[in-house]
């Protein structure tokens, strides 16, 4: 009960945080702009740590460069006065984040790419990664050649996962005729019967 009203009252928080105030005492020196709208900030995806002191949640920003939201993953504490910590940084998006059941790792899906790889791999898509809950790097826990869709923890030692299979030979002839349409079928003429040197003469 204790750690469900500490989710609650986390999560009231955070959408009082985001939430522009309505009752102001005083009037805005401008009213909103587009772009104010654009560019602010939204919090999601909460998930609390098993002993109910943690949370992990999602905060999304806006990319300017690639004009499109950008997320990313924090850990905030629910009994040190809400200390939050960044847990991912960089150019690609991370989301889903989930505790292990024991609290020791914390999972998440992004199409990031590895430190030691200078390009992402486009044809991996979304991949699963893992994170020590104290502290280093996240690495890279699967690589499915068409990504991983949904997770979930079974225990510390086994996930659950939910990934596409590979196309059917049906659904890779559909694309192909899609990408190739056949070229339209041209029905040959034949030649009329005779010469027409042959039908002129007759005539004559």
């Amino acid at each position: 009960m204790k750690r469900c009203l500490k989710f609650a009252l986390f999560a009231a928080f955070f959408s009082l945080w985001l939430v522009p105030l309505t009752f102001a005492e005083e009037t805005p020196k401008s009213a909103w702009k587009v772009e104010d709208v654009i560019l602010q900030e939204g919090a999601s995806e909460f998930d609390l740590s098993p002993n109910g002191a943690w949370a992990v949640w999602v905060k999304t920003v806006a990319d300017k460069e690639k004009d499109s939201r950008l997320q990313h993953i924090f850990l905030t504490s629910l009994e040190k006065d809400g200390e939050t910590v960044p847990l991912t940084r960089g150019n690609e998006s991370e989301f889903s984040p989930r505790w292990s059941p024991s609290g020791k790792w914390i999972s998440f899906l992004s199409t990031r790419a590895e430190k030691e790889k200078k390009e992402k791999d486009e044809s991996s898509g979304t991949q699963l990664w893992l994170l020590d809950r104290r502290g280093g790097e996240p690495w890279k826990a699967t690589d499915l050649a068409f990504g991983v869709t949904g997770y979930d923890w079974i225990d510390d030692a086994h996930l659950l996962l939910l990934a596409r299979e590979a196309p059917s030979w049906l659904e890779r002839e559909q694309k192909r005729r899609k990408t190739h349409p056949p070229l339209p079928k041209i029905k040959s003429i034949g030649r009329p019967s005779g010469s027409l040197s042959s039908r002129s003469k007759r005539k004559s």
